[in-house]
């Protein structure tokens, strides 16, 4: 549990929240982080980490220096490889998926009272099962977990893309509608937030054209059906990729068939496809900024975006570094 901040704190006090460092006793000059004893002070994108903000690194040390001190806990979410999906850091804690400042304990089985520091510095996108899908999510804590979310300069969190709606047939179908982005960073418990990297959520795709059959008079009472089919709609920017609508072939007479629509990447939209003959083109992906609220129409409707942040709370987190790419939404909860 946190030390007081106050008044006389025994050695025996300062072991039990940090761990015995020399034998089943403490030396002081041992939580210093220049000790030889004193392992996990770089992890992941963190270096020279303390044994908890205001802990002496060098130089004297007492037991008053540790007023007010917790034990601090790194959750691994930097030794992944890239592009894995759909992490939640609580269970990563679970998993005991976790360095502990200093290296002298274990972690303990409940957070409360404890600083816990999830460390992201990998590629980690969502899936495109709805809006409310979270590449990353805090998971729930106990009461009194200082949670702090740092995302080194190699984090990029992504929520998914969203696919393009199929262009219309050659007999005059609509085009689909685009796919539904998904959320970058889902929130339920309260954080803060250091963005060294990219917090982006995924971008709907665009609707598919409308396919078109039409008529042409060849003479007074003469003529023919002729149809072509509709551009296929933009996939929406996010991991994992968003796939461009397909405009299906078919044509006759004098029609023809569209294109199909552009694949989105990680931070681009794709494009929409052109339409055949007297037939509508497909809609492009949502344009990758801040106002943007989803794919655009053609024939079919574009897809919703996603958000960088979703958070059940009534307020988003204090954010530190580079800013969010995209929307945000407060009091709706992540999955």
């Amino acid at each position: 549990m946190t030390l007081q901040s106050s008044g006389q704190i025994s050695f025996s006090q300062i072991r039990d929240e940090f761990g015995a460092n020399d034998g089943s006793a403490v030396s002081l000059g041992r939580y210093r982080n220049t000790s030889s004893s004193f392992s996990n002070k770089n992890v992941g994108s963190l270096s020279d980490l303390p044994l908890d903000t205001g802990v002496p690194k060098t130089g004297t040390i007492s037991a008053s220096s540790f007023y007010s001190k917790k034990l601090n806990v790194v959750v691994d979410l930097h030794s992944q490889s890239n592009n894995t999906t759909r992490q939640n850091i609580r269970g990563r804690w679970n998993s005991n998926n976790v360095q502990v400042v200093g290296g002298y304990r274990s972690r303990p089985s409940s957070g409360a009272n404890v600083r816990v520091i999830a460390n992201i510095n990998k590629t980690i996108g969502s899936s495109n099962g709805g809006t409310a899908e979270a590449a990353v999510r805090t998971g729930n804590w106990e009461s009194n977990t200082t949670l702090e979310l740092e995302v080194g300069s190699s984090g990029k969190i992504y929520g998914a893309g969203g696919n393009g709606g199929d262009g219309g047939n050659a007999n005059g179908s609509g085009g689909g509608n685009g796919g539904s982005g998904s959320t970058a960073l889902g929130i339920t418990y309260q954080c803060t937030v250091n963005n060294l990297g990219r917090i982006q959520s995924g971008y709907g795709g665009g609707g598919g054209g409308n396919g078109a059959r039409y008529w042409i008079q060849s003479g007074k009472k003469s003529g023919g059906w002729h149809g072509s089919t509709g551009g296929g709609g933009g996939a929406g920017a996010g991991y994992p990729n968003g796939n461009g609508g397909d405009s299906p072939g078919g044509a006759y007479g004098s029609g023809s068939n569209g294109s199909d629509g552009g694949n989105g990447s990680n931070e681009s939209s794709g494009s929409g496809g052109g339409g055949g003959n007297s037939a509508g083109s497909g809609g492009a992906g949502g344009t990758v900024n801040n106002s943007s609220s989803g794919g655009q129409g053609a024939g079919g409707s574009g897809g919703s975006n996603g958000y960088a942040i979703m958070t059940s709370q009534s307020s988003l987190p204090s954010i530190s570094g580079n800013a969010v790419v995209g929307r945000t939404v407060i009091n709706t909860t992540p999955t």
